[in-house]
């Protein structure tokens, strides 16, 4: 079984390597300048055109364009997009706008904001109500290498979890997690789910805060129900820095990710 995973693992990250590979940088800057000129020249059906396909099943290209009008979030009389930030198949683009509220004509109000896009077949951007599933600023306002020692981490905690080597997950608990739960007691609960191929997708460190975005699949751990196909899943995990080393922010959660299993 053990060398199973190790193949499903190296298939994985060749599986990725390629698709960070083949994301197409250049498309984007254009792409970005004719969405917000057509923000600026109120020419919502060009917007709706530009949003993922996911997202225009949730609403037509009518019901969108009096949204924009009446509703908003946003009307934005002038827009100019500056400089853009890449991470794999993620995107910040940097966009200076004058904005008011639809119902309330008034002067232009100067903002800056940085525009989260995604490829996936092309570039798409993140609707707002994602924003909060992926880093929120661009690399360049994050630490490097607190985000690789991160990733690693990130990915041996889910290496372990795949693998069942629950002594190797109780490692990544927080050292004030290991003085309350001693390893016998967190080794005697067992797991609810079984988790395949996890891959970490994002990581993001803020001094010593961070969160990490993991996909994966999972099935229960029962032999009754061991047919049933795998289910996809993304999670968010917080993360913490103690004494220098990254460890599951288990403060902030009910209880480790690992017996508790997908949201």
């Amino acid at each position: 079984m053990k060398l199973s995973l190790n193949l499903l693992w190296a298939v994985a990250g060749l599986v990725l390597s390629m698709a960070a590979a083949a994301v197409d940088t250049q498309s984007l800057e254009p792409l970005a300048k004719r969405l917000w000129a057509a923000e600026v020249q109120q020419d919502y059906e060009a917007v709706y055109g530009m949003l993922l396909p996911a997202e225009q099943n949730t609403i037509t290209r009518d019901d969108y364009v009096k949204l924009r009008k009446e509703v908003g979030p946003a009307r934005y009389l002038a827009a100019e997009v500056g400089e853009i930030d890449f991470a794999q198949n993620l995107a910040w683009v940097h966009v200076k706008v004058e904005w008011m509220f639809p119902r309330y004509p008034s002067p232009g109000r100067p903002a800056e904001l940085w525009h989260l896009w995604r490829y996936t077949d092309g570039w798409y951007p993140i609707p707002l109500d994602e924003r909060d599933q992926w880093p929120l600023d661009p690399p360049r306002f994050r630490s490097a290498a607190d985000e690789a020692a991160l990733a690693d981490r990130t990915a041996g905690l889910w290496k372990a979890k795949a693998e069942q080597d629950w002594k190797g997950v109780y490692s990544y608990m927080p050292p004030e997690y290991r003085a309350r739960v001693p390893l016998e007691k967190f080794l005697a609960s067992k797991a609810k789910f079984l988790y395949i191929t996890p891959h970490v997708e994002w990581v993001e460190a803020t001094g010593s805060e961070a969160r990490a975005g993991i996909a994966f699949l999972y099935k229960f751990n029962d032999p009754s129900v061991s047919k049933m196909a795998p289910v996809k899943q993304m999670v968010i995990e917080p993360w913490v820095k103690v004494d220098g080393d990254w460890y599951l922010n288990t403060s902030v959660l009910d209880e480790p990710p690992a017996r508790k299993g997908p949201d």
